[in-house]
């Protein structure tokens, strides 16, 4: 994953100004507060079932089809090292453009719920996480991460 982010404390609008940064996508994921960069979002749809993939890694949730195109579907909290949470009314599928180059895909991110879209200072983004890949890519370009509560 990519630019994380991690904010202790709400900021007043004049910090806000000073401190420009993107805006984000959160959502929660296991109590936890994330975000996405509103750029890479193609849209958010309500959770429906996905079909089961044989051998692949335990965070692939399978894949769904989106009108007409097959999106793989990762379920962020496995994702994140967590139990596969349960699917509830509020949970939702964020398609989200990944990749690097020229190479865009579009990738479903399974979400206990979306938030709201927050303004983030770029002082608070972190490097980004390697995927696992033998490349050292990553697999997104802008994800956040904030402590604070919702």
């Amino acid at each position: 994953m990519s630019a994380l982010i991690r904010s202790q404390r709400k900021m007043e609008p004049q910090e806000r100004q000073a401190a420009r940064g993107q805006q984000y996508l959160t959502f929660a994921v296991t109590g936890e507060v994330f975000g996405v960069a509103i750029v890479s979002i193609k849209e958010i749809i309500e959770y429906r079932a996905t079909t089961e993939v044989p051998m692949m890694s335990e965070f692939m949730r399978g894949i769904i089809n989106l009108r007409g195109r097959v999106v793989p579907v990762i379920d962020l909290a496995v994702r994140f090292g967590r139990p596969r949470g349960e699917v509830t009314r509020r949970s939702c599928i964020v398609i989200i453009e990944a990749g690097q180059d020229n190479e865009q895909r579009d990738l479903g991110v399974l979400v206990d719920a979306v938030s709201a879209v927050a303004e983030i200072p770029d002082a608070d983004i972190e490097p980004p996480r390697p995927s696992g890949r033998s490349s050292g890519a990553t697999s997104s370009r802008a994800w956040a991460r904030s402590t604070r509560g919702s």
